[in-house]
This record gives structure tokens, sequence and C-alpha cells, in this order.
């Protein structure tokens, strides 16, 4: 059985990038065959050009757009050089070993997998690709496809809007077993379509602490409060440099873009998906408010705290909570609780392992060609 999977792999972003190695590990070991399609459509990959490719909005705003991200890519000088060759080496050594990229649809017809898996990630966000694609929804005819399944596809929210709802519903026919990474979106696609759907965990939790310590880059930095943010966010910016006089910890700020730099910040700009493990894992506290940040707090064991985000917050509630971890996340105008607040390491694993468990049934059962999932 040859399964192809279908995902934002190329997206230069550590939790997409993660999520692919994931999801890849986990079905390989049911299935050998598995591989993940080198689709690489210039709407995603284009963002993270040097020269970026922004189509979004009228031609003006899309200009607009990557003439902004060069001057910021520019401002990054070598970092941004040495955050690409990062990025590129996991994603050739880890995800697609020396394959020719597919770019379009008539590329995706040519390709001859018995299982094509979509997900996980924002797949079904159209505001990410730009309108609801039919490629990840498995809709396109190709020479042996025999069966499709979503895994972990998210909305980006609880739900689209109204204009998008009748092409969501023709293009969930294609789909023989669907779930979703966000439980808040499984009302509005149980709406569109009678086939059962389950909420599964995300794929970086199929691994476990000692297999992803074998793909860490380990940090030359030693004793430091690592700073981690997918938005600006002040109050976790002044949390951090309040923790870091307490602690007497230097900072390190991980970014994939140019920040400003501060007294006792060291940022770094350079980092790939493995640096970005061995910074979490090596880490004396973890601020963020990223929810791949938290997750592998959750592997490795950190002490932590989660922001909330200005708008995304209902897969880390949901995260946080499965794991009993739900005081660990700092709601808007909250004062944030004390760090270092013991955490039941041996209670918040038994739930990841159960979360993750009833996700690899779902798997199992859908590559078996069942429609019955676990909801989780």
């Amino acid at each position: 059985m040859k399964i192809g999977i279908l995902t934002f792999y190329c997206s230069d972003n550590y939790g997409a990038m993660l999520q692919a190695f994931g999801l890849k590990h986990c079905v390989k070991e049911i299935f050998p065959e598995t591989e993940i399609i080198p689709y690489t459509p210039a709407y995603l990959a284009g963002r993270h050009w040097l020269l970026p490719y922004c189509p979004l909005g009228s031609p003006r705003e899309s200009l607009f757009l990557a003439a902004t991200s060069l001057k910021q890519n520019l401002r990054m000088g070598r970092s941004f050089f040495h955050q690409k060759k990062n990025m590129n080496a996991f994603r050739r050594k880890y995800l697609v070993q020396k394959r020719r990229e597919i770019h379009t649809i008539r590329g995706l017809q040519k390709t001859a997998y018995d299982i094509y898996i979509v997900g996980s990630d924002q797949i079904w966000n159209p505001d990410i690709t730009l309108g609801l694609r039919r490629e990840y929804f498995g809709a396109f005819p190709c020479r042996c496809k025999k069966h499709v399944v979503a895994y972990a596809a998210s909305l980006g929210g609880a739900c689209l809007a109204p204009r998008y709802g009748e092409d969501m519903r023709a293009l969930l026919k294609s789909v023989d077993s669907i779930s979703l990474r966000e439980m808040e979106a499984a009302p509005y696609i149980r709406s569109l379509t009678e086939k059962e759907i389950s909420v599964v965990s995300d794929p970086v939790f199929f691994l476990n602490a000692g297999q992803w310590e074998q793909l860490e880059t380990a940090p030359k930095e030693k004793n430091y409060i690592l700073l981690y943010g997918t938005e600006c966010n002040e109050s976790m910016r002044r949390y951090a440099e309040r923790l870091s006089e307490e602690k007497a910890l230097q900072i390190v700020e991980l970014s994939l873009r140019q920040t400003r730099e501060e007294a006792g910040f060291t940022v770094r700009t350079d980092a790939g998906p493995a640096e970005f493990l061995g910074f979490v894992h090596h880490a004396s506290y973890v601020v963020t408010n990223s929810f791949h940040a938290a997750a592998f707090c959750i592997i490795f064991q950190k002490p932590f705290l989660v922001f909330a985000h200005s708008c995304r917050n209902a897969r880390l509630s949901d995260l946080l909570s499965a794991c009993g971890l739900k005081d660990r996340l700092v709601s808007h105008g909250q004062t944030p609780p004390d760090i270092d607040r013991p955490i039941c390491w041996h209670e918040a694993e038994a739930k990841k392992n159960l979360m993750s468990e009833r996700s690899r049934c779902f798997l199992r059962q859908a590559l078996a060609g069942s429609n019955h999932g676990s909801d989780g």
C-alpha cells in the first residue's frame, strides 16, 4: 500500500514542518511505503522567498506586503540565509529527500498513491490557501487513488464565512475519513456532511521525547529562559524580563523575523526546526504564545507559561485542558501564575499518551478503509 501525504511541508514554519514529520513517522509505522508529496505551490512557498510572492488582496496590497517583507529579510542579513539553510536541511533530511517538486494540480494528477492523507495544519483555511483548494480535499483525478483521509485538518477557527459553505459541502464529498484538529470546528463540519467526524491530536505527539531528541540540534546557550512568540505580546515580554531578573537567567528570544534588540535578550533568527527543538528541550523555562512551543514543553516536560494569542486560542486551550495543564494558560489581563508551580508530569504524560493513542486508532481504521474514527 502506497501512501502520499499532502501538507504544508514547504512552509518555513517550525510547527508546519514538525507536524509533517510526526504524521509521516506515524503512518510509516503502519505502511512503510509512505511519503510526503513534494507539492510546493507558489502561494505557500513564495511567502518565504527573499523577494516574497504574496498574492493577497489587490495587486497594490500584494506589492506593498512583498516590499515590506523584502525589507525585513534584508534587515536580517546573514541570519535570513542561515535560517533558510537550516529550514531546507531539515526538509531534505526528514521530509522529502531528493524529490522533484510539484507546483501544480496537473503535477498532482500524475502521482500514484493508494491513499492520500491531507493534513494536518490549516489546509481548510481559505485565508491561508487563498480560497478553498481542492487538492487539500483530495478532489483531483489521479492514477490509482482508492481513499482520501483528512488528518487533523483545520479551518483556522470554528467555521468559515457563509460564502464558502456550499463549496465546502461539495469538497467534503471527496474525503472518505475526516478528522479535525480543533473541537470547536466539529459542529460546523458536521452540519455540512453526514460522515463521522473525529477530533484528533497534533501529529507531534506521535513521537516521545527521546525520539524528538534524536532530531534536535542543541544550542550553545546554557541556563536561559526561552521566549518565543508567534505575534508581538508586550505582556509576555515584560513577564520574561521579570522572570530573568528573578532567576538571574539570560533570555534567548527565538524569532523567524528580525526583532528589536534589548538589553538582556539574545535574539536568534537563524534557527530551523532542529534548532527549535534544541532550544525548547534545553531551556530552564519557556515563555510563549505558540501552540507547538507549548506542545514540546509538554513532551520535554519543561516549566512553561503560555500567553493567550490575540485571536487563536482554541487548540491551545483544548491541548492544555486535555493534559490537565489549563493553569499554564495566561489569559488577557490575567496576572501570570507561578511558573514554578509543580506539574504532575506523570499524569500529564498519561493523558497525552491516551490522546495520541486515540488518534493512532483513527489513523489505523481510516487507512484500513473504515469510516469509524474515535472522537477525542
